[in-house]
């Protein structure tokens, strides 16, 4: 197995002093990755948490060009204006061909919108314009759904999903240089709700989640419930987009890590803080991330071997790897198949 090499983009691009990133003639397979705190740091505390990309193993060797940073939510990343090496990098005539292009995004846009308040400005927040009910609008019975403003979560669905159709786009666009390629995108673990920032000697930033249910009321004994509805209705949303757009894959990463307590105010084995993992919660994530990848890139990783190996034989090449590194082939398009959720309404024990 081989550790996934990730580059800063303006390291790639040359931009920064002495930015040169490795010869790409030594990779197999060029990524392109784009993402939140799960896919760049999710602690202050450097030494408490990694990410996926960091963790990732292959059967092959791979370069990553990771433009993630936290908080970064997939509405920005398609917001050419504010993100010019992404764009650059995907669509522009200084775009790179790439194998496939690694996502993580999502999670902040969900927790973005579950902290709007119930009062903004001294007036009531509209109903469609947050994710939780007041707790004299909660039906009666029902369990933690009754907690969710229906109208609030369609508003949220109606703004995110279309944000996936926009990198589709933009893949496929006529700058692009890497049309129809595997676009991955992995789901979110249960968080739970706690009061365990990301902190250092003097910032902290963080709990996300626990503030917003704490400000509506909702009672600490439905926190996970609550918490686990938000995260199996951003799964569909996931899932969903892979199952209408061209060769984009999912990860279901649901259901892998140990869960905090609701009462737990620091790291556990898998959570660094309430919404970020530690490097062991990653590692498993990784893995899962790097084994749908090479399921769907393999077949090309093995027809490049075989064409290195037939080289090889001629006389015609000595490298470890096969010549895509000259001339990127094209890979072929095939509808995504997104990963069949296995915890679709089913919660985590606290």
């Amino acid at each position: 197995m081989s550790r996934l090499v990730v580059v800063d983009p303006n390291a790639h691009l040359n931009l920064v002093p002495d930015g040169i990133g490795p010869d790409l003639s030594h990779f197999q397979f060029h990524f392109l990755a784009h993402g939140d705190s799960w896919f760049s740091i999710g602690s202050i505390v450097p030494v408490a948490t990694t990410n996926i990309l960091a963790e990732m193993d292959f059967p092959f060797t791979a370069y990553a060009v990771n433009c993630a940073r936290p908080g970064d939510t997939l509405a920005h990343m398609v917001d050419w204006r504010k993100d010019p090496n992404f764009s650059t990098l995907l669509a522009s005539v200084k775009a790179s061909p790439w194998h496939a292009i690694l996502m993580s995004a999502g999670g902040n846009d969900v927790v973005d919108a579950a902290s709007v308040p119930p009062v903004m400005g001294g007036k009531e927040t509209p109903r469609d314009r947050r994710l939780f009910l007041r707790p004299d609008e909660w039906a009666a019975g029902g369990g933690a759904s009754r907690y969710i403003s229906e109208a609030g979560w369609q508003l949220f669905e109606d703004y995110l999903a279309p944000q996936f159709d926009a990198l589709i786009a933009a893949r496929d666009g006529d700058d692009s240089s890497s049309k129809g390629v595997p676009v991955f995108f992995h789901l979110y673990d249960f968080i739970t709700p706690r009061p365990s920032p990301s902190v250092a000697v003097l910032l902290s930033t963080g709990p996300w989640l626990a503030p917003a249910l704490t400000a509506y009321g909702i009672p600490p004994e439905d926190w996970i419930e609550t918490s686990g509805i938000l995260m199996n209705r951003l799964a569909n949303i996931v899932i969903s987009a892979a199952a209408r757009l061209p060769n984009v894959h999912v990860v279901d990463t649901r259901g892998s890590l140990i869960p905090a307590s609701i009462h737990d105010p620091g790291m556990t084995l898998h959570w660094a803080n309430e919404i970020h993992p530690t490097k062991a919660g990653y590692t498993i994530l990784a893995e899962k991330y790097a084994t749908t990848v090479s399921g769907v890139l393999q077949p090309e990783a093995n027809q490049g071997a075989r064409a290195d190996q037939a080289a090889n034989s001629m006389g015609f090449s000595d490298g470890p790897f096969p010549p895509l590194f000259i001339e990127p082939p094209k890979p072929a398009v095939t509808a995504g198949k997104p990963a069949t959720p296995k915890q679709s309404g089913a919660q985590p024990a606290p």
